[in-house]
């Protein structure tokens, strides 16, 4: 399986919450890309992890039930 081109990384998550400097620093440069060049992006998480045997979350999970959560660049039209 590939991933799309908006795809950056993976991030741990602790409580539904990623604590991860790096996630932060994508979060800050995306801000500074539509504050400077007038784009329209966004920082979005898809939470990954057990599906605890619920199968309405066959492609994403809630975050406060997840245990990763992947990181995705998107651009809004």
């Amino acid at each position: 399986m590939t991933r799309t081109s908006n795809y950056v990384m993976t991030v741990d998550l602790v409580n539904g919450k990623a604590n991860d400097e790096v996630l932060n620093l994508v979060r800050m440069l995306v801000r500074l890309e539509n504050k400077y060049t007038g784009s329209k992006k966004y920082v979005k998480l898809h939470g990954r992890g057990p599906r605890r045997g619920i199968a309405s979350y066959r492609a994403t999970l809630p975050l406060p039930l997840a245990k990763t959560a992947d990181v995705y660049v998107y651009e809004r039209n």
